[in-house]
């Protein structure tokens, strides 16, 4: 496998067992939560520039996205309105093709894991390659 790309990442240990079972492969892995998408930087650390974690939200379109709520209830994600006061709780909204333009240009991708709690089918029906 040339190019792996893990969608919702979580700490980084799946993406570290792929580095290890793919070592030619170039891999990148997408995390919404800033505390977890630092953890998983630290777990793939080891595999050096080859394995890349970006920290923001898979959705279907170019946002900035509003959290709201606590993991003790449902959370809401949800594009940021006008009427929206200033939050520290937004992550930015990229769709699947503009992280895979940005972060893995050069070809197909050959394997893609999407653990995105329940939002695949917002972001499959989105602009998808």
């Amino acid at each position: 496998m040339r190019q792996i790309c893990e969608l919702g990442s979580n700490i980084g240990t799946a993406l570290a067992g792929l580095a290890v079972r793919y070592p030619d492969a170039r891999l990148l892995g997408v995390e919404a939560d800033p505390s977890n998408a630092a953890l998983a930087r630290a777990n793939v650390a080891g595999y050096g520039a080859r394995c890349q974690v970006v920290e923001a939200a898979v959705w279907d379109q170019e946002a900035e996205l509003v959290v709201v709520g606590d993991r003790a209830d449902a959370l809401e994600v949800r594009p940021r309105r006008a009427s929206d006061p200033p939050a520290p709780n937004s992550i930015r909204g990229r769709t699947v093709d503009s992280l895979l333009a940005e972060h893995m240009p050069d070809g197909a991708i050959d394997y893609m894991h999407m653990n995105v709690e329940g939002t695949e089918k917002r972001i499959l029906s989105g602009e998808a390659r």
